[in-house]
């Protein structure tokens, strides 16, 4: 989103403009109203995006967590005389919470 801080030198600039005389005031105001609907829609924008971001990664992280408990599951199969308390318990949370 470059054109956020852009936008507020655009601001800056028609206010300084307006002040010294160079631009009506009627066109100062279409102009700041403009660049406001504009920021509104970016910050939105923004918005949204770091939401999806944000799921996305929570998603992303679930799977990752799902899949190291798969390989541990994978690795217990080989080995299951040798069952540790923990694997026991986390063998034992997953079929609770599966069922």
């Amino acid at each position: 989103m470059k054109r956020l801080p852009e936008l507020d030198r655009l601001v800056q600039s028609a206010y300084g403009d307006k002040v010294m005389g160079r631009v009506p005031e009627n066109l100062c105001v279409q102009l700041l109203n403009g660049y406001e609907v504009e920021r509104a829609a970016k910050q939105e924008r923004r918005k949204v995006l770091c939401e999806l971001l944000s799921a996305r990664r929570e998603k992303e992280q679930s799977v990752d967590e799902w899949l190291n408990m798969m390989q541990d599951y994978a690795q217990l199969e080989e080995n299951i005389m040798f069952l540790s308390p923990c694997m026991c318990q986390a063998l034992s949370w997953a079929v609770e919470m599966y069922q």
